[in-house]
């Protein structure tokens, strides 16, 4: 009886194994860039027409869509149990002290008001696609 002994090189192995694993690492690395710029650019949007409202002053309009995602931001506390949910009150507080404020002050607290949502959203949205 012949027994037959065969010589394993690890080095061909582990270099097959980190050519089989590169392409997926290549693929998370991208999808998270991809993630990265679609937040980004809402971000962005959302703090242009912020901008642009100011530029605006449509304070009555700015003021009333401010209380209103203030009103949003209280719904999506009740509806969230986990620990954001705080973070979501005050934001919802924050929203309505800043609506008070561009009805009473200045139209350029609009933009603070979109700075506040654009970090909201970006968050949110980076989450969804990652």
């Amino acid at each position: 009886m012949k027994i037959y002994s065969a010589t394993i090189h690890h080095d061909s192995q582990s270099r097959r194994k980190r050519e089989r694993s590169m392409v997926p690492a290549i693929a998370l690395s991208g999808s998270g860039i991809l993630a990265a710029l679609g937040s980004l650019a809402v971000a962005s949007i959302v703090i242009l027409i912020s901008v642009l409202a100011a530029e605006a002053e449509l304070t009555a309009v700015t003021g009333a869509v401010t209380w209103g995602l203030g009103l949003i931001f209280f719904a999506l506390a009740t509806d969230n149990l986990t620990s954001t949910s705080l973070l979501q009150v005050f934001t919802g507080a924050a929203l309505f002290i800043l609506a008070w404020l561009q009805f009473n002050v200045s139209a350029d607290i609009t933009v603070v008001t979109g700075v506040l949502v654009a970090a909201w959203a970006a968050v949110t949205l980076f989450r969804q696609l990652r």
